[in-house]
């Protein structure tokens, strides 16, 4: 083993509190994509143990493997209804997010609840008011919840949100002359975080996972992952040396470099080549040449490093969202990324 990725099932805890005590809805999970690659089973169970009892995955396949495993919840699919996963979604009891006039059709004969998806402004799944409005004219549908998504939440000074807010708020008008009852949920991690809307229903997600819902302030979640790789061997080099693929890198000085166990087949993004850091022996200690497959470089040149010692990636010096923003990409990318070989073990 010179890699491990630690999920800390407490944190996951604290956030889920966290979250259901800073909105008035009741807190619903995303746990698609393996609960954003921790482990949908595992993370579900501790949700579950939070009491949380409405989750979203985003294909029928994910919400098979859920429901094998939790016969007590509502799982909510985004795809919504294919021609090839109705039978699924109904053997498994899995309620279909409505995203097109066809899925609607496809659902009708099922007698089956579902969920319908509104367009407000994401431009990506859903019906606009016009599909909406035949919908509701044309079909007997048991439609318990209407479902939005904002485009813009982790900026949530910007007038969109406003401008999306007000289209739900009249979809929803819409909606409710045929179905005075339904639930509604626009809010993601942010929004929720935010109130900008009496929803019914939030749907938390990054924030659950200790990502910062937020692009433009600090992160109030606590940190679930973290992640340590090996020193494989220690190399002193002469000052001019050239290192790793491509001879991105020329040392400027002597120097001594160690090669970790850990590369982006591990999830360390290849785009850290020359940029990144890692912490070890109580320093920062950066990335030099290109992050290959199963190793990476750093220069350790004076620092107390041997061979089998241990460096952190991600965890209480490197943050998740200062890998992404460093990566150039979103705490969300990262996370997904992470573990699928290196050692994962579940900590409290």
């Amino acid at each position: 083993m010179t890699c491990l990725l630690e999920i800390d099932v407490s944190a996951i805890r604290a956030n889920y509190d966290y979250l259901s005590e800073e909105t008035s809805s009741r807190v619903s999970c995303v746990v698609k994509a393996d609960a954003y690659g921790l482990g949908a089973i595992k993370v579900a169970s501790v949700l579950i143990e939070c009491g949380c009892k409405e989750f979203f995955v985003a294909t029928a396949h994910e919400g098979k493997i859920l429901r094998q495993e939790f016969g007590e919840i509502i799982v909510y699919v985004l795809e919504g209804v294919l021609a090839d996963t109705i039978d699924l979604l109904v053997e498994y009891n899995l309620t279909p997010v409505l995203n097109t006039p066809n899925q609607c059709v496809m659902w009708l004969d099922t007698d089956r609840p579902a969920a319908i998806h509104a367009d407000s402004g994401m431009e990506r799944l859903g019906l606009n008011i016009d599909e909406l409005s035949d919908v509701i004219n044309d079909f007997a549908l048991d439609i318990r919840l209407i479902v939005s998504h904002l485009a813009r939440a982790d900026e949530p000074d910007h007038p969109f949100n406003h401008t999306q807010l007000e289209r739900f708020r009249l979809i929803c008008e819409k909606i409710r002359t045929k179905y005075p009852k339904i639930e509604t949920s626009l809010g993601n991690s942010a929004g929720l975080l935010k109130q900008i809307l009496g929803d019914s229903l939030s749907r938390a997600g990054i924030a659950l996972y200790g990502g910062n819902p937020f692009s433009d302030r600090s992160n109030p979640m606590r940190q679930v992952v973290s992640m340590r790789a090996q020193v494989l061997q220690l190399r002193k080099i002469p000052r001019g040396t050239r290192v790793g693929y491509g001879g991105t890198f020329e040392a400027r000085r002597d120097s001594v470099l160690a090669t970790i166990g850990a590369g982006y087949a591990d999830g360390i993004p290849r785009a850290l080549s020359n940029k990144g850091k890692v912490y070890a022996s109580g320093n920062y200690c950066p990335i030099v040449g290109r992050v290959s497959m199963d190793t990476l470089h750093i220069d350790v040149t004076g620092l107390s490093i041997e061979e089998g010692d241990w460096v952190e990636l991600i965890g209480s010096n490197i943050r998740l969202d200062e890998l992404a923003l460093l990566s150039g990409t979103i705490a969300y990318e990262i996370l997904i990324g992470l573990g699928k070989r290196c050692a994962t073990v579940y900590s409290d």
